[in-house]
């Protein structure tokens, strides 16, 4: 990525605690990874239209397993975070139809790793540290609040909500939102009847506990990446993730 972009992206995580990267993904890729993305929401709860959370993509479909190293997001991680990373959880998540309006949605407010950022914060003055950034592809556009955005108050990371009001993280299919664990965020209403979709990936310090459960890895080791192997923890022992982690090259 070009330097002045990647620091434009660096600055708006560490301001607002979010950023929005655009055509992260191709149309081919987008269309793939929706496709998959339907079967998965057909098979799980499409008959109800309501909403779908599936934890561990990354672990069970190759096709996700390589969103943990798209060059323009993962750089933009790297340059926050550095590289003793991995990535602790990921997961789909599918919104139908849930509000006739924006106004009838009820929000449910959070900052994701809630307990570790209760932990850290008991030792800290002012916010506590950040231990994580997800990154979240549209694989559905989402224009309009009322598109099932995710909704979020910017600079919450590193300070307590007032008055300030939300605002809808927006992107075309393809592009990608980052944002830090400590962001305040809701998911949103849906007020359509397109099914809203999208694939979040959630970069840890390596010893930060996987989230999702490893036992239903379907991803072949030898179908992975240097790069992709090494931030999914693929042949390594846990005590490995105690020890300084590098990127292996090229990154």
């Amino acid at each position: 990525m070009e330097p002045t972009r990647l620091a434009a992206y660096v600055r708006s995580i560490e301001n607002n605690g979010y950023t929005i990267i655009p055509n992260v993904l191709n149309p081919e890729s987008v269309a793939e990874l929706r496709e998959v993305a339907t079967s998965i929401w057909r098979n799980n709860n499409g008959h109800t239209r309501g909403y779908l959370h599936e934890f561990g993509i990354v672990h069970r479909d190759l096709r996700f397993a390589k969103l943990v190293s798209v060059p323009d997001v993962l750089a933009a991680v790297v340059a926050i975070m550095g590289e003793n990373i991995s990535v602790y959880h990921s997961h789909l998540t599918c919104t139908g139809f849930n509000a006739t309006s924006i106004h009838d949605f009820e929000f449910k407010w959070h900052r994701d790793a809630k307990q570790t950022v209760c932990d850290l914060g008991r030792q800290s003055v002012g916010p506590p540290p950040r231990v994580s950034l997800k990154a979240g592809y549209f694989l559905t556009s989402v224009e309009r609040e009322s598109d099932g955005a995710t909704v979020a108050f910017p600079g919450s990371h590193i300070g307590e909500v007032h008055d300030e009001a939300p605002v809808p993280l927006l992107g075309e299919a393809g592009s990608c939102v980052i944002f830090d664990n400590r962001l305040v965020h809701s998911r949103g209403p849906n007020t359509h009847h397109a099914i809203r979709m999208a694939a979040y990936v959630a970069y840890g310090f390596r010893w930060l506990h996987p989230r999702d459960d490893l036992a239903d890895r379907g991803v072949s080791q030898r179908d992975l990446t240097a790069v992709q192997q090494y931030l999914l923890c693929i042949g390594e022992s846990a005590r490995d993730r105690h020890s300084p982690g590098r990127l292996p090259t090229p990154c």
